[in-house]
């Protein structure tokens, strides 16, 4: 969602996706939920904020394009160490 410029609302459990989902929170991209109440909660403060949902949307983008490339530049680093 976050590369199409999406709002994202997920549940609490993102140990598989730890640091994405921090910076996301972080961004104010991500909101994450605990319950059926919080979701269906957040699921309607989008569809009737427009002003937040652009922006949380706009969020999740920027923070990709600032990330944009950095496992290309990681892996440019250690085969610079390796030699």
């Amino acid at each position: 969602p976050a590369q199409w410029g999406l709002a994202i609302i997920s549940g609490t459990d993102l140990s598989n996706f730890y640091e994405i989902s921090k910076l996301l929170v972080s961004a104010k991209a991500l909101v994450k939920v605990g319950n059926r109440t919080e979701l269906v909660n957040q699921i309607n403060e989008l569809i009737s904020n427009e002003v937040l949902r652009e922006k949380m949307g706009c969020n999740a983008r920027a923070l990709l394009k600032m990330h944009e490339g950095s496992a290309l530049k990681i892996i440019k680093e250690i085969k610079s160490m390796i030699g």
